[in-house]
């Protein structure tokens, strides 16, 4: 009996203690205003509908203070759908007046979206329209750059192509055709051969024209860039593989742009981050951010993560690339710290160092901006569920994000720490420093609730209950009748993480910011979080996050 009424009181005197250490009496915070007067304004048109390559780019301007303006939805695509590429085109000239940058997704521009650019067309793309327009809202608004943005065809075939051995014949030939490519072996190409004579001409004809019509566009596009008429071009590869026809694309555009010697282009592995990244480029002033780049484990830089045709070590060189960003070698001559970790079965025996590395990184006052991604898309192997544990202050980190491929993540979390430690040189007073630490957590939590509550627990969930209800195709839901249904099953299961999460150790610490006025704590009292899906399945959620956040007197 004496020995349990120990036990009570040490983990009374425990609970104590903890609370003590993060108490500071009520009186001494007062709420943060994060209202802003943008500085400067980007007009964007985004590359499809979902909410990375729309409110995310707005919301990573947000932390710059610049207002990032869109599309009207009735205009944009919709899942399938293809946007109004003609209301487009005359919104972006109507409305681009004022802004201090432009960016366009040359998908949305020309096809209408990702998805609609993906489908391609069995007839060549006339492309004479989209350059007499990019080459008419240069000579209406001069004064204004133009970034144009322009995905690359990945190596599956187009949705419009039914037959399932079509679809196998043809992985099967590109990947044989983009080995002989690169590597010569003429047994590879014989073999591509015996495959393409399998294939279904219709279907053979439907995949090669989506490679055809983008390497006409993109070619226009490089022509633009070498005139002038763009500021920058950045041409992005979407799911790629090691071998593939993609990759062929590839170097023919690659030898064009060496051949016009047009120097504002771009070649990036990626899609979705490209609008964030451009964001943090404009707004960052175009400086050349210092990044010290660590890794949960030595064999990290060697992994190719899922849905890459490079590995982790190339992914970070190029989107260090990507936005001029130079490597240092020792922490302290960075602007920041790139934390990444590639969780995988052979590596789960480091989570703990790294956590643990990341808190000492903390305690000595370097910014952190953590890639935690997974091999198997699953929480286990993240590095989220110790931070929590070991009570690691998460609002210290200056970026997250653990979401789809790895050049996703990477760009992400680059895109938020370049905008972020840019815009903290920029404050002039406590409040202005406070009101950007609250618009950059406005954006981390979000990430948390997303990239490691949402993607590495709640879909499995959500699915799950889905296909055991008769869905068999969770990619392609009847949402119009059950959307109420399924988004009431997303909410409830993302309420009850988020209580549990907002009242942990590690979302509750004060942070200590330096501002022009002197030192500050800052925290986030409360959270409240808005979320439903945005297309019609489950691969993606809109989350707004909406935290509560007080600073001291």
């Amino acid at each position: 009996m004496r020995l349990w009424i120990s036990i009570v009181l040490f983990i009374a005197a425990a609970v104590f203690s903890w609370q003590q250490s993060i108490h500071i009496p009520e009186s001494n915070f007062t709420p943060v205003n994060a209202s802003i007067n943008a500085n400067s304004s980007i007009l964007l048109l985004p590359l499809d509908g979902r909410p990375p390559c729309r409110k995310a780019v707005m919301d990573i301007g947000a932390i710059a203070g610049t207002k990032v303006d869109i599309p009207p939805s009735e205009l944009m695509d919709y899942y399938s759908k293809p946007g109004d590429t003609k209301g487009l085109r005359q919104w972006v000239m109507d409305n681009a007046n004022g802004h201090s940058a432009i960016i366009l997704s040359a998908d949305q521009l020309i096809y209408g979206g990702l998805l609609a650019a993906r489908e391609g067309s069995k007839e060549d793309r006339n492309t004479d329209d989209a350059e007499a327009f990019l080459r008419q809202l240069h000579q209406r608004y001069p004064h204004i750059p133009i970034y144009v943005f322009s995905i690359l065809p990945r190596i599956t075939p187009p949705d419009s192509i039914d037959g399932y051995y079509d679809k196998k014949y043809i992985l099967r030939y590109s990947r044989l055709m983009g080995r002989w490519y690169k590597l010569g072996d003429p047994d590879d190409y014989e073999e591509a051969q015996v495959f393409k004579e399998k294939i279904n001409p219709d279907s053979l004809l439907s995949y090669e024209s989506v490679f055809r019509n983008s390497t006409k566009i993109n070619d226009m596009l490089i022509n633009l860039a070498h005139e002038g008429i763009l500021h920058e071009l950045v041409l992005g590869q979407d799911d790629g593989e090691e071998y593939s026809i993609p990759n062929i694309e590839k170097e023919k555009l690659r030898s064009h742009i060496s051949l016009v010697g047009a120097k504002n282009v771009k070649i990036t592995h990626g899609a979705d981050e490209i609008a964030m990244l451009l964001v943090a480029e404009i707004t960052s002033g175009h400086q050349k951010p210092k990044v010290y780049v660590d890794w949960n484990d030595r064999s990290t830089p060697d992994i190719v993560m899922p849905y890459m045709a490079i590995s982790m070590e190339k992914t970070i060189e190029d989107k260090l690339s990507l936005i001029g960003a130079m490597r240092t070698a020792s922490p302290d001559d960075a602007d920041f710290i790139l934390f990444v970790s590639c969780g995988s079965t052979e590596s789960m025996d480091s989570r703990l160092r790294s956590v643990r590395r990341i808190k000492s990184y903390m305690d000595h006052r370097y910014k952190i901006a953590l890639v935690d991604l997974s091999k198997h898309f699953t929480a286990e192997e993240t590095l989220m569920p110790l931070m929590i544990k070991e009570n690691v202050p998460l609002h210290s980190m200056i970026a997250y994000s653990g979401w789809n491929t790895a050049s996703n993540s990477v760009g992400t979390a680059l895109a938020q720490a370049v905008t972020m430690t840019a815009a903290e040189n920029t404050v002039r007073s406590k409040a202005e420093a406070a009101a950007l630490w609250q618009r950059n957590v406005k954006f981390l939590d979000g990430r948390f609730m997303e990239d490691y509550f949402y993607l590495k627990d709640v879909i499995s969930l959500i699915d799950i209950t889905l296909k055991k209800s008769g869905y068999t195709n969770v990619y392609d839901l009847d949402l119009e009748h059950n959307y109420i249904w399924c988004t009431a099953m997303l909410r409830k299961a993302m309420s009850d993480r988020l209580y549990s999460f907002k009242h942990t150790r590690s979302f509750l610490q004060p942070i200590k910011i330096d501002t022009p006025d002197g030192a500050a704590l800052m925290r986030v009292k409360s959270l409240d979080i808005d979320t439903s899906f945005p297309w019609p399945r489950t691969f993606e959620i809109y989350m707004d996050a909406m935290p509560y956040v007080e600073t001291s007197h």
